[in-house]
């Protein structure tokens, strides 16, 4: 927006102006401070002053501490002979003459700032304060903080002055960048392609495998555009990707998450995860109900497909079908029962008997005879022979 950029320049220039006629200096608050307070009590300072430097070293009407022990330093000195600690005596004595004559010289600068005119000085000071205090109340909570806001309001100014400039600058930056990104996204977009076509045959094959063979998938790519029909850069590429299904003969293809069923959609993602298996080693996966409306043949399928699919990863799965529990390294069953007036769900690791009888349940129902023994005991002892 012109109008609101010119009124922020505006100001800005206003607020550095105003900083800068203050001509502020780091650290000016605090001496104007101290020589605020040096002027109120000037009398007294001087007075106190005058009175340490007549006591300690210079004084015209009697001796002071300085010209004293100078004169007990000559008399230790010839007393040497007579005193044996005279010459630590002296070392201490001169010690001292060095102490007094610092604290006298320097408490004397005091006595020389003579102010001429003491009320006149104050109120050039008191003045000089209410102007950074001013200055404060708009721009910051003591002078370095002042200056700081002077510099970023610079800053900021400047970097408007030429926002024209560096918008065009940016431009060029931009249009390089986004003929750099679509050349990269055009070499990604013809491998994305090269590797669905690879997907594409293997997943329809596992699914053949899986008695899924009328089936037909396909991974649709497409170019990303904004709503306006402009090409879009995504993370990904330039491309959007959807898998497309289509379960029977005769129906078109269309998005995955919206035809499949829950057993279908449970195949296809083994189907997914058994081609990719070399890329998802060591993940967690859950399939729940994968064996909905498939037969005895496709579920010792599926099993399998499972089984191998957990030799880099752990494999849980939730299921009705006997052949794909037979497949299972360990298996596990879950009931439900009433106990005292609440229903309780128990989770119970199976041995090999309980497992051949819990298999004979599955395929039997209620009437558990010999024969579902035998054909339990042996789908479980032929479980795992395509790890072989």
């Amino acid at each position: 927006d012109e109008r609101e950029k010119a009124r922020t320049m505006e100001l800005l220039r206003y607020q550095i102006a105003d900083i800068d006629a203050a001509k502020l200096k780091a650290g000016e608050e605090e001496e104007l401070e101290g020589r605020r307070n040096r002027v109120k009590n000037a009398e007294k300072i001087l007075r106190q002053a005058r009175l340490v430097t007549r006591a300690l070293y210079r004084n015209e009407k009697q001796l002071p501490a300085y010209e004293l022990i100078k004169k007990s330093l000559t008399a230790i000195d010839s007393l040497s002979e007579y005193v044996s600690q005279s010459e630590e005596y002296k070392e201490k004595l001169t010690s001292m003459l060095y102490e007094l004559e610092d604290i006298a010289l320097t408490v004397g600068t005091l006595a020389e700032d003579d102010i001429e005119d003491p009320a006149a000085e104050l109120d050039e000071i008191e003045g000089r304060l209410e102007e950074i205090a001013k200055l404060r109340r708009k721009y910051g909570y003591d002078v370095a903080e002042i200056l700081a806001y002077r510099e970023d309001a610079y800053q900021r100014l400047t970097a408007l002055q030429s926002a024209d400039e560096r918008i065009g600058e940016l431009r060029v930056t931009l249009a390089k960048l986004e003929k750099q990104a679509e050349a990269l996204g055009e070499r990604l977009s013809e491998n994305r392609k090269k590797a669905g076509a690879i997907l594409e045959e293997a997943i329809v094959g596992e699914l053949t495998y899986l008695e899924m063979p009328k089936v037909r998938f396909k991974v649709g790519i497409t170019r990303a555009v904004t709503e306006e029909g402009k090409k879009r850069f995504l993370p990904t590429g330039l491309d959007e990707v959807e898998f497309l299904l289509s379960a029977n003969v005769g129906e078109p293809l269309k998005p995955l998450s919206k035809i499949a069923s829950g057993g279908e959609l449970s195949r296809i993602m083994l189907a997914l995860k058994t081609v990719n298996s070399a890329d998802a080693a060591g993940e967690t996966m859950i399939f729940d109900e994968i064996d909905t409306g498939v037969s005895g043949k496709t579920s010792q399928k599926i099993g399998m497909r499972l089984r191998r699919l957990s030799r880099h990863n752990q494999v849980i799965c939730v299921t009705h079908s006997a052949q794909i529990a037979a497949e299972a390294h360990a298996q596990y069953r879950i009931a439900k029962a009433e106990r005292e007036g609440r229903v309780e769900t128990t989770v119970t690791l199976l041995d090999r008997t309980a497992r051949i009888a819990e298999l004979a349940r599955i395929m039997g129902g209620v009437n558990i005879t010999e024969k579902l023994l035998d054909s339990a005991t042996e789908m479980l002892d032929s479980a795992g022979r395509d790890d072989e």
